[in-house]
């Protein structure tokens, strides 16, 4: 079901509908968050979360799901691996629009 949401959620970005598509991950995370705990999984549904936030200028929580997404994936991958990498940038963009400029500072530097 999660799978079918976050396609349903790809068509409603392509077509410009943020909003719809913010609602969409948003139960497909739930789902994978019962389902599988701190997956990879889970990060992958919070950095399209992320994603979908900074899209609709929600950026308080567009950080907060990079932050866990980010948080998630340092569990389960390298931390020189290119998919933590692009997690880290796009956190390092959304503290930088919320003002945590040392913070974004930090990241970029990491990544």
């Amino acid at each position: 079901v999660s799978n079918i949401l976050f396609n349903l959620s790809y068509t409603h970005r392509m077509s410009g509908n943020h909003r719809r598509e913010k609602e969409l991950i948003e139960k497909a995370c739930a789902i994978r968050r019962d389902l599988f705990g701190e997956d990879i999984r889970t990060a992958q549904a919070l950095k399209a979360l992320g994603d979908a936030c900074s899209s609709l200028s929600e950026d308080t929580q567009a950080r907060d799901a990079l932050d866990e997404s980010y948080q998630i994936k340092l569990l389960h991958e390298p931390k020189n691996s290119f998919s933590i990498a692009l997690t880290m940038r796009s956190l390092a963009l959304a503290n930088g629009v919320i003002g945590d400029h040392q913070r974004q500072l930090e990241l970029q530097e990491q990544a």
